[in-house]
């Protein structure tokens, strides 16, 4: 865990580099004051509070997306439908998430990581903003392997391990929630 704002100052910025993530130096800042109060209270914010403080000058920040996601070739990213978005949330994120926060989870350390990883996952397969997905998913992934004393990652698993979670394990949950 970064012991203090210059740590996850720092971390944050190894993210932002791992990435290539396209931030502005205020919207890096603005990330590291998320991660040090998602990563340093009791009550961290919301993805959804999150969101909109990452993004303040968006009118779309904190808000799900209210459309199919689009490639820049004019194609239809592989998300599901945004009218699924809020279901989705509510039945494959938060539950798992806030189990996990309340410690309700008494597993081995490799176990744990990967439930870590797979609600950070889960939230990047929903997909529930146009832009910044990726960004809260690590946030997220980090403030749930502090819950259970791992470090924090710098940087995401590379997104074929991505992918195959969401095809093999999420988007066939989906399909037989939307039958």
């Amino acid at each position: 865990m970064p012991h203090n704002d210059r740590d996850t100052y720092r971390v944050v910025h190894d993210f932002v580099v791992n990435e290539q993530l396209l931030l502005t130096e205020q919207q890096t800042q603005r990330l590291a004051a998320i991660a040090v109060i998602a990563w340093n209270t009791a009550r961290p914010l919301s993805v959804t509070e999150q969101h909109a403080f990452l993004y303040p000058d968006d009118t779309r920040a904190g808000k799900y997306r209210q459309s199919m996601l689009v490639n820049s070739r004019g194609q239809l990213r592989d998300y599901p439908s945004a009218r699924l978005v809020p279901a989705l949330m509510a039945r494959f994120f938060w539950v798992p998430y806030q189990t996990l926060l309340a410690g309700q989870r008494q597993i081995k350390t490799e176990m744990e990581e990967e439930a870590a990883w797979q609600v950070a996952a889960v939230l990047r397969a929903i997909h529930p903003f146009e832009e910044g997905n990726r960004i809260l998913a690590w946030v997220i992934e980090n403030r749930l392997r502090q819950c259970f004393g791992l470090p924090v990652l710098p940087q995401l698993r590379p997104k074929p391990h991505f992918d195959r979670f969401r095809d093999e394990y999420f988007l066939p949950r989906v399909e037989k929630l939307t039958r």
